[in-house]
């Protein structure tokens, strides 16, 4: 069990580099995909290059008329663009993004459109994973010896199945957010109670049949 445990848990953690992959992504023209506009066509036209990275913007675009773009077409828009051009040639941040689904179908990040200004909201999904564990390693400190170790480990691991269930179901992402660290604070519990069960008996045991050896 103590194998089990410590192998297991990590899994709750490295699961988010999955979960939270990122594909690539550009802002979400609506005019020019009415226009039944090719996405690469809208990404040519609508999406400025990054002075820093070289590639193209993911939260930025072009203040163009896009009205006036959708009803004169790719072409021609492409061979006099100064004429949907506003007076300033300023960028705008967009509101929504298409993403890439060929690099990845679907994660909470494309699902939730976390990135841009809700790029904060895709940390958060990290950084509850640690406060869950700290949480968890303060709280099952003292259950662990207050109701029994078999009781706790058993409460942690109906807890933790039932929150992933639930986790599963989340309709938005604070929702996620919060079950995520409450799954990680039960995962603790399911990992600290077999370490401190099992554990020391294993090492005892390695540790008599090495002195037999030896």
């Amino acid at each position: 069990m103590c194998a089990f445990s410590t192998f297991a848990t990590p899994f709750s953690s490295i699961s988010y580099q999955f979960l939270g992959a990122t594909p690539d992504y550009w802002c979400h023209v609506s005019e020019l995909m009415e226009a039944n506009w090719t996405q690469e066509q809208i990404i040519t036209f609508a999406i400025p290059l990054s002075n820093l990275t070289g590639k193209r913007e993911g939260c930025l675009m072009h203040n163009y008329n896009y009205t006036s773009a959708a009803q004169l077409g790719f072409n021609k828009v492409m061979s006099n663009i100064p004429s949907v051009s506003n007076i300033d040639d300023t960028l705008l941040a967009c509101s929504s993004r298409v993403y890439n689904t060929s690099q990845y179908e679907s994660s909470i990040v494309t699902e939730w459109d976390l990135t841009c200004d809700r790029r904060a909201l895709y940390s958060t999904t990290s950084s509850v994973m640690q406060a869950g564990t700290l949480l968890g390693s303060l709280l099952y400190g003292h259950l662990l010896e207050a109701i029994g170790r078999r009781k706790t480990v058993l409460f942690s691991s109906v807890s933790s199945i039932l929150t992933s269930a639930l986790i599963i179901a989340s309709h938005n992402v604070e929702v996620f957010i919060f079950l995520r660290m409450l799954n990680q604070i039960f995962d603790i519990g399911y990992y600290m109670g077999p370490v401190i069960l099992s554990c020391p008996l294993l090492y005892e045991v390695r540790f008599t049949l090495l002195n037999f050896v030896y």
